[in-house]
């Protein structure tokens, strides 16, 4: 019986995925840039298929291959801003998930290990699901300004996606399915362990980040692992709406252009990043927004007088006020290219700086209702 138990133990996994499950593989890739390209657009290292025990061995093995390849590549007289750069990598996933307690070790091991630091990148038409899942909200960068915040793409064509546990019993030959009570107890007891383990890994505070508001946040707000505990093994809590992905860190690639944004997209973008700071998906469309325009003849404009194309929003409250303002940057082009939106909280008019920081939305999703689903967003 002591056997079986041990075997029950083994197996008591996140597993989500149609078919039979296919071991994971990890793959350098040769040709691709020396890393740290945010957004993304390619991989230094890849994993595909399901995840089981023994892969944050293989992955760790990729990962200090692909490091000698970058250390190749950038010689001996490269700078220190390319060295800094390159100490994130970009690793590709494409996993319907697996092993939990592999995929938690993975995400410790690119979380706490210096050596192990990725950007994470869910690319079009790939799937990342449970255990992968994990993996994929460990992506982070260190910066050589000391500061340290989470670094995870999801292009608006793939999809990720999380559940809770379940067991998987072993299928061997001679397993008549007869389990004590204790060996069920001790199950549980592993599967409450590991969610609380996660929960607690995701708890790590940021230190710094691209948003003036980013400092000591949690890594993942745990109000995403409330909403995970509530899928069965036949559901998924899927990151599909741009509400999903800004509440909980989670950048966009590969979102349409535009050329043009209204000023009710840019109160909504406001709106959105002010929910997300407060861990809410954001105001629905028939909600009435929290931030009003602000016209230029107000004397907070003066403050703004040499700076081109910005909009100020302002959202009253108990003795103080928000305030909120955006730029759209646009590329070569002249298409929009994302979004800088600096939120200030709790200021007066009088003491107001809106040249010091900043909370830069990557693209312009968050000028879309935060209902929108990500394949709405996906361009040519």
């Amino acid at each position: 019986m002591r056997a079986i138990a041990q075997a029950v133990l083994v197996t008591a996994s996140f597993v989500f995925g149609i078919g039979q499950p296919s071991a994971a593989t990890f793959t350098v890739v040769t040709g691709a840039l020396v890393g740290g390209f945010t957004p993304p657009t390619g991989c230094n290292f890849k994993l595909d298929g399901d995840i089981q025990p023994g892969d944050l061995a293989k992955l760790a093995s990729a990962r200090a291959q692909v490091e000698q390849l970058i250390a190749r590549r950038l010689g001996n007289d490269a700078s220190m801003a390319e060295q800094w750069k390159a100490n994130s990598p970009v690793l590709c996933l494409n996993s319907r998930g697996g092993n939990f307690a592999e995929g938690l070790r993975i995400a410790k091991f690119l979380m706490n290990d210096v050596d192990g630091t990725v950007t994470t990148y869910v690319m079009n038409r790939a799937e990342c699901y449970s255990a992968c899942g994990l993996i994929f909200l460990a992506g982070q960068i260190h910066d050589r300004g000391g500061e340290d915040y989470p670094s995870r793409y999801l292009h608006v064509g793939g999809r990720l996606g999380f559940h809770a546990p379940y067991l998987v019993e072993p299928a061997e030959p001679d397993d008549q399915k007869k389990y004590s009570r204790r060996d069920m107890a001790n199950v549980f007891k592993l599967a409450i362990r590991s969610v609380t383990d996660a929960i607690e890994l995701f708890d790590r505070r940021t230190y710094g980040g691209p948003g003036l508001n980013d400092d000591n946040r949690p890594w993942v707000n745990a109000s995403l692992f409330i909403e995970m505990l509530r899928k069965g093994p036949d559901e998924l809590f899927a990151i599909d709406t741009v509400g999903k992905s800004g509440r909980w860190g989670i950048n966009l690639v590969g979102v349409k252009e535009v050329g043009v944004l209204n000023t009710k997209a840019l109160q909504r973008a406001c709106d959105n990043v002010y929910s997300w700071e407060g861990d809410s998906d954001g105001t629905s469309g028939e909600e009435q927004l929290y931030f009003k325009p602000l016209p230029p003849s107000d004397p907070v404009f003066n403050r703004l007088k040499r700076v081109k194309g910005v909009s100020l929003f302002e959202f009253q409250v108990v003795r103080s006020y928000n305030y909120c303002a955006v730029q759209a940057a646009s590329s070569p082009t002249p298409k929009v290219e994302n979004l800088i939106i600096k939120l200030y909280r709790g200021q007066s008019p009088d003491n107001l700086d809106l040249s010091n920081g900043g909370y830069e939305v990557p693209l312009w999703a968050a000028a879309f209702l935060p209902s929108t689903p990500l394949r709405n967003l996906l361009g040519k």
